[in-house]
Protein backbone atom coordinates (compact mmCIF):
# COMPACT_ATOMS: atom_id res chain seq x y z
CA UNK A 1 0.00 0.00 0.00
CA UNK A 2 1.06 3.61 -0.61
CA UNK A 3 3.88 2.47 -2.88
CA UNK A 4 3.64 5.27 -5.39
CA UNK A 5 7.12 4.66 -6.74
CA UNK A 6 6.83 0.88 -6.98
CA UNK A 7 8.04 -0.71 -10.21
CA UNK A 8 6.56 -3.80 -11.81
CA UNK A 9 7.98 -6.26 -14.35
CA UNK A 10 7.06 -5.78 -18.00
CA UNK A 11 5.17 -9.08 -18.05
CA UNK A 12 2.81 -7.85 -15.33
CA UNK A 13 2.42 -4.54 -17.14
CA UNK A 14 1.31 -6.41 -20.24
CA UNK A 15 -1.17 -8.39 -18.15
CA UNK A 16 -2.71 -5.33 -16.51
CA UNK A 17 -2.90 -3.59 -19.89
CA UNK A 18 -4.70 -6.61 -21.35
CA UNK A 19 -7.23 -6.65 -18.51
CA UNK A 20 -7.81 -2.90 -18.85
CA UNK A 21 -8.45 -3.29 -22.57
CA UNK A 22 -10.83 -6.21 -21.95
CA UNK A 23 -12.80 -4.22 -19.35
CA UNK A 24 -13.17 -1.27 -21.72
CA UNK A 25 -13.96 -3.61 -24.61
CA UNK A 26 -16.92 -4.99 -22.66
CA UNK A 27 -18.26 -1.52 -21.89
CA UNK A 28 -17.62 0.60 -24.97
CA UNK A 29 -19.97 -0.06 -27.89
CA UNK A 30 -17.54 1.35 -30.47
CA UNK A 31 -15.01 -1.39 -29.76
CA UNK A 32 -17.21 -4.48 -29.42
CA UNK A 33 -15.65 -6.02 -32.52
CA UNK A 34 -12.20 -4.50 -32.16
CA UNK A 35 -10.53 -5.81 -29.02
CA UNK A 36 -7.12 -6.17 -30.69
CA UNK A 37 -7.35 -2.58 -31.95
CA UNK A 38 -8.27 -1.35 -28.47
CA UNK A 39 -5.37 -3.25 -26.91
CA UNK A 40 -3.00 -1.77 -29.49
CA UNK A 41 -4.29 1.76 -28.86
CA UNK A 42 -3.54 1.39 -25.16
CA UNK A 43 -0.28 -0.53 -25.30
CA UNK A 44 1.34 1.48 -28.10
CA UNK A 45 0.44 4.88 -26.66
CA UNK A 46 3.85 6.40 -25.99
CA UNK A 47 3.42 7.12 -22.24
CA UNK A 48 2.02 3.62 -21.65
CA UNK A 49 4.67 1.94 -23.78
CA UNK A 50 7.38 3.86 -21.92
CA UNK A 51 5.83 2.80 -18.64
CA UNK A 52 5.75 -0.86 -19.66
CA UNK A 53 9.31 -0.88 -20.98
CA UNK A 54 10.54 1.09 -17.98
CA UNK A 55 8.82 -1.13 -15.39
CA UNK A 56 6.65 1.73 -14.11
CA UNK A 57 3.24 1.23 -12.51
CA UNK A 58 1.05 3.35 -14.79
CA UNK A 59 -0.76 0.28 -16.14
CA UNK A 60 -1.85 -0.69 -12.61
CA UNK A 61 -3.26 2.79 -12.04
CA UNK A 62 -5.08 2.66 -15.37
CA UNK A 63 -6.46 -0.82 -14.63
CA UNK A 64 -7.82 0.16 -11.20
CA UNK A 65 -9.26 3.39 -12.61
CA UNK A 66 -11.06 1.47 -15.35
CA UNK A 67 -12.33 -1.24 -12.98
CA UNK A 68 -13.70 1.35 -10.53
CA UNK A 69 -15.56 2.99 -13.42
CA UNK A 70 -16.84 -0.35 -14.74
CA UNK A 71 -18.30 -1.49 -11.42
CA UNK A 72 -19.73 1.96 -10.78
CA UNK A 73 -21.46 1.85 -14.16
CA UNK A 74 -22.91 -1.54 -13.29
CA UNK A 75 -24.29 -0.27 -9.98
CA UNK A 76 -21.87 -2.40 -7.96
CA UNK A 77 -20.69 0.43 -5.74
CA UNK A 78 -19.26 -1.76 -2.98
CA UNK A 79 -16.99 -3.54 -5.45
CA UNK A 80 -16.06 -0.23 -7.04
CA UNK A 81 -15.05 0.98 -3.60
CA UNK A 82 -12.91 -2.08 -2.98
CA UNK A 83 -10.84 -1.42 -6.10
CA UNK A 84 -10.79 2.29 -5.35
CA UNK A 85 -9.29 1.37 -1.98
CA UNK A 86 -6.61 -0.63 -3.77
CA UNK A 87 -5.85 2.51 -5.76
CA UNK A 88 -4.47 3.97 -2.54
CA UNK A 89 -1.20 2.31 -3.49
CA UNK A 90 -0.83 5.69 -5.22
CA UNK A 91 -2.56 7.97 -2.69
CA UNK A 92 -2.05 11.02 -4.88
CA UNK A 93 -4.61 9.44 -7.21
CA UNK A 94 -6.65 7.32 -4.81
CA UNK A 95 -7.44 9.95 -2.16
CA UNK A 96 -8.70 12.64 -4.58
CA UNK A 97 -10.83 10.06 -6.41
CA UNK A 98 -12.39 8.94 -3.11
CA UNK A 99 -13.18 12.59 -2.33
CA UNK A 100 -14.80 13.02 -5.75
CA UNK A 101 -17.02 10.00 -5.13
CA UNK A 102 -18.01 11.57 -1.82
CA UNK A 103 -19.00 14.78 -3.61
CA UNK A 104 -21.02 12.74 -6.12
CA UNK A 105 -22.95 11.06 -3.29
CA UNK A 106 -21.52 7.58 -3.93
CA UNK A 107 -21.34 6.81 -0.21
CA UNK A 108 -21.18 3.02 -0.67
CA UNK A 109 -18.11 3.40 -2.84
CA UNK A 110 -16.56 5.80 -0.34
CA UNK A 111 -17.19 3.56 2.68
CA UNK A 112 -15.91 0.48 0.87
CA UNK A 113 -12.75 2.27 -0.27
CA UNK A 114 -12.04 3.60 3.22
CA UNK A 115 -12.56 0.14 4.72
CA UNK A 116 -10.23 -1.40 2.14
CA UNK A 117 -7.61 1.26 2.79
CA UNK A 118 -7.89 0.76 6.56
CA UNK A 119 -7.43 -3.00 6.25
CA UNK A 120 -4.40 -2.55 4.01
CA UNK A 121 -2.96 -0.01 6.43
CA UNK A 122 -3.30 -2.40 9.37
CA UNK A 123 -1.80 -5.27 7.39
CA UNK A 124 1.17 -3.08 6.47
CA UNK A 125 1.50 -2.02 10.12
CA UNK A 126 2.16 -5.62 11.08
CA UNK A 127 5.42 -5.45 9.13
CA UNK A 128 6.54 -1.83 9.48
CA UNK A 129 4.87 -0.56 12.65
CA UNK A 130 1.68 1.40 13.19
CA UNK A 131 3.24 4.75 12.27
CA UNK A 132 4.93 3.52 9.10
CA UNK A 133 3.09 6.24 7.18
CA UNK A 134 5.47 8.88 8.61
CA UNK A 135 8.48 7.17 7.07
CA UNK A 136 6.64 6.76 3.80
CA UNK A 137 5.67 10.44 3.68
CA UNK A 138 9.25 11.47 4.41
CA UNK A 139 10.53 9.19 1.66
CA UNK A 140 7.85 10.35 -0.80
CA UNK A 141 8.72 13.98 -0.11
CA UNK A 142 12.40 13.25 -0.70
CA UNK A 143 11.66 11.45 -3.99
CA UNK A 144 9.46 14.32 -5.16
CA UNK A 145 12.13 16.89 -4.35
CA UNK A 146 14.90 14.94 -6.06
CA UNK A 147 12.74 14.23 -9.11
CA UNK A 148 11.86 17.92 -9.46
CA UNK A 149 15.54 18.80 -9.43
CA UNK A 150 16.91 16.16 -11.81
CA UNK A 151 13.88 15.05 -13.84
CA UNK A 152 11.76 18.17 -14.08
CA UNK A 153 11.78 17.99 -17.88
CA UNK A 154 9.46 14.97 -17.64
CA UNK A 155 6.93 16.55 -15.28
CA UNK A 156 3.43 17.25 -16.58
CA UNK A 157 1.59 18.54 -13.51
CA UNK A 158 0.97 22.25 -12.92
CA UNK A 159 3.60 22.64 -10.22
CA UNK A 160 6.21 20.47 -11.90
CA UNK A 161 5.85 22.17 -15.27
CA UNK A 162 6.27 25.70 -13.93
CA UNK A 163 9.21 24.60 -11.80
CA UNK A 164 10.86 23.12 -14.88
CA UNK A 165 10.44 26.48 -16.64
CA UNK A 166 11.20 28.90 -13.80
CA UNK A 167 13.34 26.77 -11.50
CA UNK A 168 12.67 24.45 -8.58
CA UNK A 169 13.38 27.20 -6.04
CA UNK A 170 11.26 29.80 -7.83
CA UNK A 171 8.56 31.30 -5.62
CA UNK A 172 6.75 32.45 -8.75
CA UNK A 173 6.62 28.88 -10.04
CA UNK A 174 5.32 27.72 -6.67
CA UNK A 175 2.68 30.45 -6.57
CA UNK A 176 1.41 29.89 -10.10
CA UNK A 177 1.52 26.12 -9.71
CA UNK A 178 -0.44 26.16 -6.46
CA UNK A 179 -2.98 28.63 -7.84
CA UNK A 180 -3.63 26.56 -10.96
CA UNK A 181 -3.73 23.36 -8.90
CA UNK A 182 -6.32 24.89 -6.56
CA UNK A 183 -8.41 26.13 -9.48
CA UNK A 184 -8.33 22.69 -11.10
CA UNK A 185 -9.37 21.00 -7.85
CA UNK A 186 -12.27 23.41 -7.45
CA UNK A 187 -13.37 22.90 -11.06
CA UNK A 188 -13.36 19.11 -10.87
CA UNK A 189 -15.06 19.20 -7.47
CA UNK A 190 -17.92 21.32 -8.85
CA UNK A 191 -18.38 18.99 -11.83
CA UNK A 192 -18.58 15.90 -9.60
CA UNK A 193 -20.86 17.60 -7.07
CA UNK A 194 -23.29 18.54 -9.84
CA UNK A 195 -23.36 14.87 -10.87
CA UNK A 196 -24.90 13.74 -7.56
CA UNK A 197 -28.09 12.56 -9.26
CA UNK A 198 -26.47 10.98 -12.33
CA UNK A 199 -26.24 7.23 -12.77
CA UNK A 200 -23.53 7.54 -15.42
CA UNK A 201 -20.30 9.23 -14.35
CA UNK A 202 -18.34 8.47 -17.52
CA UNK A 203 -17.85 12.14 -18.38
CA UNK A 204 -16.80 12.94 -14.82
CA UNK A 205 -14.30 10.07 -14.79
CA UNK A 206 -12.87 11.23 -18.11
CA UNK A 207 -12.38 14.75 -16.79
CA UNK A 208 -10.85 13.36 -13.61
CA UNK A 209 -8.33 11.33 -15.61
CA UNK A 210 -6.88 14.65 -16.79
CA UNK A 211 -7.36 16.66 -13.62
CA UNK A 212 -5.85 14.07 -11.28
CA UNK A 213 -2.57 14.38 -13.17
CA UNK A 214 -2.52 18.17 -13.24
CA UNK A 215 -3.03 18.53 -9.48
CA UNK A 216 -0.21 16.19 -8.45
CA UNK A 217 2.88 17.55 -6.73
CA UNK A 218 4.86 14.98 -8.71
CA UNK A 219 3.56 13.54 -12.00
CA UNK A 220 5.77 12.19 -14.76
CA UNK A 221 4.90 11.95 -18.45
CA UNK A 222 4.10 8.23 -18.28
CA UNK A 223 1.26 9.04 -15.85
CA UNK A 224 -0.48 10.48 -18.89
CA UNK A 225 -1.41 6.92 -19.80
CA UNK A 226 -4.45 7.52 -17.60
CA UNK A 227 -5.71 10.10 -20.11
CA UNK A 228 -6.40 7.29 -22.58
CA UNK A 229 -9.61 6.77 -20.63
CA UNK A 230 -10.71 10.30 -21.53
CA UNK A 231 -9.84 9.75 -25.18
CA UNK A 232 -11.93 6.59 -25.36
CA UNK A 233 -14.89 8.22 -23.61
CA UNK A 234 -14.74 11.23 -25.93
CA UNK A 235 -14.75 8.90 -28.94
CA UNK A 236 -18.06 7.47 -27.72
CA UNK A 237 -19.64 10.83 -26.93
CA UNK A 238 -18.47 12.81 -29.97
CA UNK A 239 -17.49 10.84 -33.05
CA UNK A 240 -16.51 14.08 -34.80
CA UNK A 241 -13.65 14.45 -32.31
CA UNK A 242 -12.02 11.15 -33.26
CA UNK A 243 -9.57 12.89 -35.61
CA UNK A 244 -8.44 15.14 -32.76
CA UNK A 245 -7.95 12.10 -30.55
CA UNK A 246 -5.88 10.30 -33.18
CA UNK A 247 -3.70 13.39 -33.50
CA UNK A 248 -3.26 13.60 -29.72
CA UNK A 249 -2.35 9.89 -29.61
CA UNK A 250 0.29 10.30 -32.32
CA UNK A 251 1.71 13.55 -30.95
CA UNK A 252 2.56 11.88 -27.64
CA UNK A 253 5.84 10.85 -29.27
CA UNK A 254 7.04 14.45 -28.97
CA UNK A 255 7.97 13.63 -25.39
CA UNK A 256 11.34 12.52 -26.77
CA UNK A 257 12.15 16.23 -27.17
CA UNK A 258 11.66 16.98 -23.46
CA UNK A 259 15.34 16.89 -22.52
CA UNK A 260 16.51 19.36 -25.18
CA UNK A 261 13.54 21.63 -24.46
CA UNK A 262 13.93 21.49 -20.69
CA UNK A 263 10.22 20.82 -20.16
CA UNK A 264 7.66 18.23 -21.17
CA UNK A 265 5.68 19.13 -24.32
CA UNK A 266 3.12 16.55 -23.21
CA UNK A 267 1.96 19.12 -20.67
CA UNK A 268 0.33 21.07 -23.49
CA UNK A 269 -1.27 17.91 -24.89
CA UNK A 270 -2.66 17.25 -21.41
CA UNK A 271 -4.25 20.70 -21.36
CA UNK A 272 -5.58 20.17 -24.87
CA UNK A 273 -7.06 16.86 -23.75
CA UNK A 274 -8.81 18.58 -20.86
CA UNK A 275 -10.22 21.27 -23.12
CA UNK A 276 -11.42 18.67 -25.61
CA UNK A 277 -13.07 16.73 -22.82
CA UNK A 278 -14.89 19.77 -21.47
CA UNK A 279 -16.06 20.73 -24.96
CA UNK A 280 -17.21 17.18 -25.67
CA UNK A 281 -19.00 16.36 -22.43
CA UNK A 282 -20.36 19.67 -21.22
CA UNK A 283 -21.19 21.58 -24.39
CA UNK A 284 -24.63 20.43 -25.45
CA UNK A 285 -26.36 17.04 -25.69
CA UNK A 286 -24.46 13.88 -26.60
CA UNK A 287 -27.39 11.96 -28.07
CA UNK A 288 -26.87 13.17 -31.65
CA UNK A 289 -23.60 11.34 -32.15
CA UNK A 290 -24.80 8.38 -30.13
CA UNK A 291 -27.56 7.80 -32.67
CA UNK A 292 -24.94 7.11 -35.35
CA UNK A 293 -23.64 4.11 -33.44
CA UNK A 294 -26.94 2.72 -32.26
CA UNK A 295 -25.65 2.74 -28.68
CA UNK A 296 -24.29 5.24 -26.25
CA UNK A 297 -21.77 4.68 -23.54
CA UNK A 298 -24.47 5.87 -21.15
CA UNK A 299 -26.49 2.76 -21.98
CA UNK A 300 -23.90 0.48 -20.40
Amino acid sequence: MFAGNISIPSSESYLTTTVSAWSLYRKLPHFHDYYTLLLGIILLYYPVLSSVLGDQNTTITLLLFVVVWCFGQSGKEWLAGFFLGLMLFKPQFGIPLICLHFLAGRWRTVLSSIATGAILYLVTAQFFGFFWIRDWLAYASWVSTIAAAIDGANSICWLGFFQSILGVQSKLALGIGLFMTSATIMGIAVVWFRARHKSDLSAEFALASVGLILIQPHAMYYDMGLVLFAYLMISCYRRKNVKDLILLWILAIIQVSARPLGFSPLFFLLLWSGFLGIRSFFNGPVEEDAQHTGDSVTDY
